[in-house]
């Protein structure tokens, strides 16, 4: 009986310092990742029989993989450093296609359904919002249920390079209406580059009728 209340008693301290510097990380980073917080489980990987407890913890993120799931990190206790490693799992809503979306498609919010899962599973630059998505263009096929990345897309251009575009210069007492041809891409409000009939290069914004509108 001796024998197995001695076992137990060796035993406890590591599992409730265990549980303790877990409760510790997880404050830390609820606090790095606030928008993650109720979706945090961590994992600790160095042997905690290594770890020297301490009441406060000054935790710092040395690096991390490039997934943001495996991280190194520096704990001080006064003057005392040791080093964890730790395996981060967070859990968000991101956008995947409801549906076929084909190259050249423009994106509609009936075309998306945000679910939610690992980050650490999923593509780089995975999209988090619906809104961040909608009316921009589809630059490849997306299947059903794919998560959709800033790399399969690109943005919905009021006015495209080498496109054909209405210039209006407008002036003192005078307004001159003619053609041109937009060098660069640009929404509604932004500057965009022109070279008009008579080949000069003029510098003119976007209106909300995509029309070049130059204000001398």
């Amino acid at each position: 009986m001796k024998i197995m209340i001695y076992f137990f008693l060796f035993f406890l301290p590591l599992e409730v310092h265990a549980i303790s510097l877990i409760d510790q990380l997880n404050i830390f980073f609820k606090t790095e990742y606030p928008k993650n917080k109720n979706n945090i489980d961590i994992i600790i990987h160095t042997p905690l029989k290594k770890y020297v407890s301490c009441n406060k913890p000054r935790f710092t993120i040395i690096n991390s993989s490039n997934n943001f799931s495996l991280f190194n990190i520096l704990s001080m206790c006064g003057t005392h450093k040791q080093y964890l490693k730790v395996e981060l799992h967070t859990k968000r809503e991101y956008v995947i296609s409801s549906k076929k979306i084909s190259k050249g498609q423009k994106i509609r919010e009936s075309d998306l359904k945000s679910v939610i899962g690992r980050l650490d599973m999923l593509p780089h630059h995975v999209y988090l919002k619906k809104q961040d998505l909608v009316n921009s263009i589809s630059a490849c096929d997306i299947l059903p249920l794919q998560p959709i990345t800033s790399f399969m897309t690109r943005p919905f251009w009021s006015v495209n390079a080498n496109q054909q575009v209405a210039v209006i210069i407008n002036g003192i007492d005078f307004r001159i209406i003619t053609q041109g041809k937009s060098l660069n891409n640009a929404f509604i409000n932004e500057n965009v580059r022109v070279k008009i009939e008579n080949g000069k290069i003029v510098d003119g914004v976007v209106s909300k009728d995509r029309e070049v509108v130059i204000n001398l």
